[in-house]
């Protein structure tokens, strides 16, 4: 996809989402990974803390 068809299609659901999984992907991923990781960390903590109290 060359520059100006990206121009042109900006904001377009299918062009964004064709963008996201081709030319980002492992970006996309990577992202989508430490967000899980995140979670998981929040959960972990809360979860200690209650122990903690109970």
């Amino acid at each position: 996809m060359t520059r100006t068809s990206r121009a042109r299609a900006f904001g377009d659901p299918h062009a964004i989402g064709r963008t996201l999984f081709t030319d980002f992907a492992l970006p996309f991923q990577v992202a989508g990974l430490l967000l899980v990781a995140g979670l998981i960390g929040a959960v972990v903590l809360t979860r200690d803390e209650l122990s903690r109290k109970q």
